[in-house]
């Protein structure tokens, strides 16, 4: 890799820290009963400034999704440019705990599909595909400490890593053009941040959809 990237680069990313990162809850004031969010601090960790170099190469590959939305202004654009007729409904919804269910052997599957379809991957990097997910994959390995004890993260991603957002989003691109297959002519809109989704969708098949 040191060769691919330059001896800069590398330096750069090149671990100066062996700390173990810390794990931390921060309450969810939006949400009712206000559970705690689980959040991992990676500063100053080995994978840190890895996990940074490689969101920069994946950001252009996420920004590529159709249904993502980057702020209200954008959403708020879409639905009024798009007219409710009477046999449809507007939905909304959102994933519980999508970070810590995403599962990472098909997140991978998603992010190799995603970073062959990137045709401007090869001008951001001279990084193969199989070496930025032997990377990701490296960075989605999470330890962490709690009350002076070491765990390691068995499921999903780990909120506060600065490259979890971005594999939650290209899995969710991912799922979304997949898993709404059957459902496709009967979506008009469908608009997602994060986790968070708005549909427009026809009422007659309001309940088969409700269940995938």
């Amino acid at each position: 890799m040191k060769e691919v990237i330059g001896k800069s680069k590398w330096f750069e990313i090149m671990p100066k820290s062996c700390n173990v990162p810390k794990i931390y809850g921060k309450i969810k004031l939006h949400k009712e009963g206000y559970p705690i969010g689980p959040i991992v601090d990676f500063r100053n960790t080995p994978t840190y400034m890895l996990s940074r170099f490689l969101s920069t190469i994946l950001r252009p590959t996420r920004d590529n999704s159709k249904a993502r939305i980057v702020e209200s202004f954008e959403l708020v654009r879409r639905i009024k440019t798009t007219k409710i007729e009477e046999e449809e409904i507007l939905v909304s919804f959102d994933v519980n705990s999508l970070y810590t269910k995403i599962p990472i052997q098909m997140a991978m599957i998603a992010l190799k599909e995603k970073l062959n379809e990137d045709n401007g991957l090869k001008d951001r990097t001279q990084l193969s595909v199989e070496e930025i997910i032997k990377g990701v994959d490296f960075c989605l390995t999470t330890y962490f400490t709690f009350e002076g004890k070491i765990y390691q993260q068995n499921e999903g991603v780990a909120m506060g890593s600065p490259i979890s957002p971005i594999i939650a989003d290209i899995f969710m691109d991912y799922w979304e053009e997949n898993g709404l297959k059957p459902f496709r002519s009967s979506l008009k809109c469908w608009c997602r941040y994060v986790d968070d989704t708005l549909v427009i969708v026809k009422k007659t098949i309001r309940r088969n959809f409700s269940h995938t």
